[in-house]
């Protein structure tokens, strides 16, 4: 179930239309990263945004937050990753942050978008 803190992996397609319900997490850290198309995103502390390719959405789950991912087109495919990682520290206030990336900025290296703490101007954080 588990590699380290990493919890969940996901390469997800939903194709036009499609989507996953609302659903409930806790102590959690995950992590959104669309490859192409647009994905909706709505959650229960009232954070609503579309993100696409070039964008990094992260969501602290911690005391427990519901939250829906939909196609944001009604014809065109989304890809996205997700992954779940496992919180440093428990049943902390739920926290959202999403932040685009100009990929130009990393051409032929590494870049950090996500951490443990904000290292660099920038980067997103988990917990």
């Amino acid at each position: 179930m588990n590699f380290g803190a990493l919890r969940v992996l996901n390469d997800d397609v939903l194709q036009g239309g499609g989507g996953f319900g609302v659903h409930r997490h806790e102590n959690m850290e995950i992590i959104s990263i669309p490859l192409q198309g647009a994905l909706a995103h709505g959650d229960s502390t009232g954070h609503t945004s579309v993100i696409r390719p070039n964008d990094v959405q992260v969501m602290s789950a911690g005391t427990g937050i519901m939250h829906t991912e939909r196609n944001h087109s009604a014809h065109e495919p989304v890809s996205f990753l997700q992954l779940c990682i496992l919180p440093a520290t428990q049943n902390l206030l739920p926290r959202y942050a999403q932040q685009s990336f100009d990929p130009k900025t990393w051409k032929n290296q590494f870049g950090l978008l996500v951490g443990p703490k904000q290292q660099q101007q920038g980067n997103l954080w988990i917990n």
